[in-house]
């Protein structure tokens, strides 16, 4: 399993956590990267949203296409310190050609007591519950985009 301590850039876009990934796509192996933009519950199940670049094109001269991709979580461990979002291996049609990206994690990290810790414990003490994670998980994400994008005023909402 490949795991990605969070790689966070500032974005324009409100939050953006980018993980590295790895897998096989026209009959090779590659690694790209997979951009966290939002979460969303389907049915009960709670899926990450986000962009995949670096997918190889159908040769080497082609340009990497970006694809908008769900992928289910399978673990969502949590402290006050520590969030980890494992995410599942997902099979891809892109434009025809079938991606494998293989299982990896996502991983926001605080020691203090500040406005980050204190989403993290509200992320931590939600119930097991993908409807109830959903929004705390988006506002820590939001958060998260706010403080990477050096921007002032990045405060925790009540929730």
């Amino acid at each position: 399993m490949l795991w990605a301590l969070v790689a966070l850039k500032p974005a324009k876009v409100i939050a953006e956590i980018a993980a590295g990934v790895n897998g096989i796509a026209a009959g090779g192996e590659f690694s790209g990267t997979f951009t966290l933009q939002r979460f969303v519950s389907d049915e009960g199940r709670l899926l990450a949203l986000g962009m995949l670049t670096d997918i190889p094109g159908n040769d080497v001269t082609s340009t990497p296409i970006p694809e908008m991709i769900r992928v289910p979580v399978t673990t969502v461990s949590r402290s006050c310190q520590t969030l980890r979002i494992d995410l599942a291996p997902i099979d891809l049609d892109v434009q025809g050609r079938t991606v494998h990206i293989n299982d990896f994690a996502v991983q926001v990290s605080d020691a203090g007591s500040g406005p980050l810790g204190q989403s993290l414990c509200s992320v931590a003490n939600a119930p097991d519950d993908a409807r109830t994670l959903v929004p705390l998980l988006n506002e820590l994400l939001e958060f998260v985009g706010c403080l990477m994008r050096g921007a002032g005023g990045c405060g925790r909402q009540s929730t």
